[in-house]
């Protein structure tokens, strides 16, 4: 008598990752519940535009603090970048940026979480490990 080891025990593996119309709009309908634009706007603009306009406002204001000084002695054009980075004012952004871009993440991990939990899987705890995780590393 021969052992079945891999004959008709692909199937059911198979089947247990595709999801049902319900389970689908089961999963869209929580998700949504949590997502907020405001929230998104919020993490992408700190994360992704906050140190590029601010470096933008510095270049700015820098020129025209600067006035004609800037003007007699062209080799400062290349030192803008490097005086920006310098400063505390860029220290405290960047800090804001790497905040935001790890909340986003975690932000991300809650959505996943609540579709897990939307079909079935029990995952109280992943959301706050990945959070403490991410945050305290």
């Amino acid at each position: 008598m021969p052992v079945k080891v891999l004959a008709g025990q692909i199937e059911p593996i198979i089947s247990n990752f595709i999801l049902s119309r319900d389970e689908v709009h089961s999963i869209i309908e929580q998700v949504s519940a949590i997502l907020s634009v405001i929230d998104l706007a919020v993490l992408f603009a700190f994360g992704w535009l906050l140190v590029p306009y601010t470096r933008m406002i510095y270049s700015f204001v820098n020129t025209k603090t600067k006035g004609d000084s800037k003007k007699s002695n062209n080799k400062n054009d290349d030192n803008d970048e490097e005086n920006f980075e310098n400063t505390y004012i860029f220290f405290a952004v960047d800090l804001f940026k790497q905040i935001a871009r790890l909340a986003l993440l975690v932000y991300a991990c809650d959505c996943v979480v609540v579709a897990l939990a939307a079909i079935g899987y029990k995952t109280e705890i992943v959301s706050k490990v990945f959070a403490k995780i991410i945050y305290t590393r």
